[in-house]
């Protein structure tokens, strides 16, 4: 992407070379920390976590093209490596110190999404929107944590218009963090709901943390909201920034199984996905783009071809010899909203055979994990739109399902899923929706592996993603 001077890379990082480099300068192409994905001339960061050891790692680097690598335990490098090798202290604080330096180098106009829910969505949406006007880079999956962020900002090339990055958080202060090292032109929050109660206690407080993506940017910056949530109207009635709500300038026009159609001030929009927190999140997107000046018919034409991430009520098609079986995988992450959201969404579907829902149980609610899991259960037992509904793992456990004619599984482990797939008949379709650590995309595998036979016989292929 660019030259870096070698005294200047290992001033940046805080190292000290190991073993010294022989050309003049290097050709930094970003980097990586799996060598699984690492790209030819890529730095190295050998990471040792608690069941892999980065440094056991340093010959398949080379071998894959690795330009540089950073290790904290020189005796580990093999004999004879020959590859330019820095030794750091603290290989996280040295990718963040790298980032901050290639922040300072970069001229795109970066814009940066948090949100208790759709902050993936929206940066695929935002990107799609900036990489139809220019040269758009975007976090990958969901990097939008202490590594993520930093190697967002270092892999993204020097000649890029426009950064999309996903900012996370699970602690306070992380946000504030990540937002200082990112230097955003643009901060958008998606949402503020109930997630990562257990680390910080309330809503207010959960507001207050997402706050910091717009507090914490340069003064220059512009905020993107929702607008009309009161916790954070709150949390930045005193921040001197502006801020561009989303309020009554939104109008949801038509919604379908695959698109949303609505309105910004009047002129319409479309988007790709189904449900009415989708066209939101785009509409925000249409805020944004539009403060970076990207006309209209610039923003309609991005929005018509993004993509959203995986497992985000992504529609999953099931072949079995007779009438396929339709899963709508939004396995990724659950929290209260984000589940009622999915709930929503799915109910409004339009499908040829049963409605069956099959939740797991939401992580890190702290305690008030007991009341939201039985809110949730009286909930989904309301909606007429389903035939079946089963509640999966511990934190369903305590709630009332058999009397409110919902099937309950306090344990989620591969037997209980196989249980599930067997009881799902050909020509019904499935929301699966839990958070991560269930792992309910695993429903599929099962589904797949259990009617293989019958695809057999029809010359039929393995689940495909649509």
């Amino acid at each position: 992407m660019s030259a870096w001077g070698w005294d200047e890379f290992a001033q940046a990082a805080g190292g000290a070379w190991h073993i010294e480099p022989t050309t003049g300068s290097l050709n930094f192409v970003g980097v990586s920390i799996d060598t699984r994905d690492l790209q030819p001339g890529q730095v190295f960061f050998a990471f040792v976590g608690e069941q892999r050891d980065g440094h056991s790692h340093l010959d398949q680097a080379k071998a894959n093209g690795a330009g540089v690598c950073v290790v904290t335990h020189p005796d580990r490098v093999p004999a004879g490596f020959g590859l330019p090798t820095l030794v750091v202290d603290d290989p996280r604080q040295a990718l963040t110190r790298l980032a901050r330096a290639w922040r300072a180098t970069l001229g795109a106009s970066v814009i940066a999404v948090t949100g208790s829910n759709g902050k993936t969505t929206t940066c695929r949406l935002m990107h799609s929107v900036c990489a139809a006007a220019g040269k758009s880079f975007v976090s990958p999956k969901s990097f939008n944590n202490a590594l993520g962020v930093p190697i967002t900002i270092l892999n993204t090339p020097a000649d890029a218009e426009y950064l999309v990055a996903e900012v996370g958080m699970s602690t306070p202060g992380e946000i504030a963090e990540r937002t200082r090292l990112l230097r955003p032109s643009i901060s958008i929050i998606t949402s503020i709901g109930r997630a990562h109660l257990q680390a910080l206690g309330s809503v207010a407080n959960i507001a207050r943390e997402k706050a910091r993506i717009i507090r914490d940017a340069p003064d220059d910056a512009l905020g993107v909201i929702p607008g009309g949530i009161g916790t954070l109207e709150d949390a930045i009635a005193d921040d001197p920034h502006a801020i561009h709500r989303l309020d009554d300038r939104f109008e949801l026009r038509e919604a379908t199984s695959t698109a949303s159609g609505f309105a910004i001030d009047g002129a319409r929009f479309s988007v790709s996905m189904p449900g009415v927190h989708n066209a939101r999140n785009a509409a925000l997107c249409v805020l944004a783009a539009r403060h970076l000046g990207i006309d209209d018919a610039v923003i309609r034409d991005g929005l018509a071809h993004a993509v959203g991430p995986a497992m985000r009520f992504e529609r999953v098609v099931i072949e079995t010899g007779t009438a396929p079986i339709i899963v709508i995988n939004d396995a990724y992450n659950a929290n209260p909203d984000s589940m009622r959201a999915a709930l929503s969404t799915y109910a409004d579907l339009q499908t040829d055979g049963a409605k069956v829902v099959v939740l797991g149980e939401m992580l890190e609610m702290g305690e008030s994990g007991p009341a939201e899991h039985e809110s949730l259960a009286e909930h989904v037992s309301s909606m007429v739109a389903f035939d079946r509904v089963v509640l999966i793992g511990a934190g369903f456990a305590r709630t009332d399902a058999a009397s409110l004619g919902l099937t309950m599984l306090p344990e989620s482990g591969d037997p209980q899923i196989k249980a599930i797939a067997q009881q799902i008949e050909p020509g019904e379709t499935v929301l699966i929706k839990g958070s991560r650590g269930v792992k309910l995309e695993r429903l599929i595998t099962i589904l797949g592996d259990l009617h293989a036979s019958s695809r057999s016989q029809t010359h039929g292929d393995a689940p495909t993603h649509a």
